[in-house]
């Protein structure tokens, strides 16, 4: 073989290698492009104030996490900050008590990850439990592990409640361990830490439930019949003795004080 030959078989390789990192790149341009774009409200430190962009769906984790970004129409993870639909920032209602689904399984109620069950929200905004304000419902767990573990933290084992805010019309217990309303039907919503135990009340007329026990005993349970102001879904009946732990499956928090 002279000279030229191997000229030609080096040039060769390397325009075939040359060629074959094009194709990677631009099968990842592809690739990158077909990935759908997702609207967030990214905070614009200059201005000061929240505005829509869209985003890829791979950078969208990184701007929730070093920008302190926001979904439209949410709010932040401390519930600080509520955006509308297009970013503008509102007023923020108080959450009195809330029952909640600790998906990332913390203790600490996070609105971005977490499912909100059922809310007391200070409706007429007088900063004070009374008629006028609204229970509010969201999602309920139908078994006592509804989600996968972190980072997915899926919940496929959830029923859905009713979205028409219930009026609450009397209140029988307002005290940083225990929440007790009631509605014009008559019947009572609870939010209570009694001590060892964590109970949220969806409603009396039927009676549905949930009950989470720190202790060996009494039970934990998930009562939740159809029907009733919640109007859930799917029925569910189960229990199992306390295991001693404050589980993730529904936790409580009462935001009053003493």
């Amino acid at each position: 073989m002279n000279l030229v030959d191997r000229r030609g078989q080096k040039s060769s390789v390397w325009l075939s290698a040359a060629f074959a990192g094009l194709c990677i790149l631009a099968t990842e341009h592809v690739e990158a492009a077909k990935m759908p774009k997702v609207e967030i409200c990214h905070f614009d430190a200059d201005e000061g104030v929240f505005k829509k962009i869209s985003v890829s769906g791979n950078a969208v984790q990184n701007h929730l996490a070093k920008h302190g970004d926001i979904f439209p129409a949410s709010s932040n993870g401390a519930g600080t900050i509520t955006l509308d639909a297009e970013c503008n920032e509102v007023i923020a209602r108080n959450v009195f008590s809330r029952a909640y689904t600790d998906t990332d399984r913390n203790g600490t109620y996070d609105s971005q990850v977490d499912v909100e069950i059922s809310e007391l929200v200070d409706t007429n905004m007088d900063g004070v439990i009374n008629a006028g304000d609204t229970v509010e419902f969201g999602q309920y767990p139908k078994t006592f592990d509804p989600c996968s573990l972190p980072p997915d933290a899926d919940c496929p084992d959830l029923g859905n409640l009713n979205s028409t805010p219930v009026v609450v019309t009397n209140v029988f217990s307002a005290t940083p361990n225990s929440v007790i309303v009631q509605s014009a039907s008559g019947s009572l919503f609870n939010w209570e830490t009694p001590g060892g135990l964590e109970i949220a009340r969806l409603g009396t007329i039927p009676e549905q439930i949930l009950f989470d026990s720190f202790l060996d005993q009494p039970n934990d349970a998930i009562a939740i019949p159809l029907g009733g102001e919640a109007d859930p879904s799917a029925a569910v009946d189960t229990m199992r003795p306390g295991n001693g732990a404050n589980d993730y499956f529904f936790n409580v928090e009462i935001n009053l004080t003493p």
